[in-house]
This record gives C-alpha cells, sequence and structure tokens, in this order.
C-alpha cells in the first residue's frame, strides 16, 4: 500500500468498502485497512471548522417542571 498513491488509496478504499456493503466476504478487512492506511497518511478528520446548526428555541422553559 505504501506504493500507491494517495488517489489510487482512496479509490481502491471506496471500491472495497463497496464491495464490503454488497457482502462479499473478506471484503471489510481489506476496506478497512485501506482506510486505516488514508487515516495514517491524512490524519483523523477534524470537525473543528465545522459549522453547528443550532436551532434557536422557540421559549425558554426551565429545566424542572410543576405538574
Amino acid at each position: 500500500m505504501d506504493k500507491l498513491s494517495d488517489d489510487q488509496l482512496a479509490a481502491l478504499a471506496f471500491a472495497w468498502r463497496r464491495r464490503s456493503l454488497q457482502g462479499e466476504p473478506r471484503a471489510g478487512a481489506v476496506a478497512h485497512r485501506m482506510e486505516k492506511e488514508l487515516q495514517r497518511r491524512f490524519g483523523a478528520p477534524s470537525t473543528v471548522a465545522a459549522g453547528l446548526d443550532a436551532v434557536p428555541c422557540s421559549r425558554v422553559r426551565p429545566w424542572w417542571r410543576l405538574w
């Protein structure tokens, strides 16, 4: 896997994951190895810069509820 370019590795990982989802018995293990190699090369995905979709509350309610 070290000889594959990043694009080739990503394409192969995608193809093996698809084969795994279609039910091929050993494809999941191969896809997992390729995905771990991608994660090693690029690092874990970060959500630091991702925006949060905050839905404003229509009214503020107390955390306790009196019957």
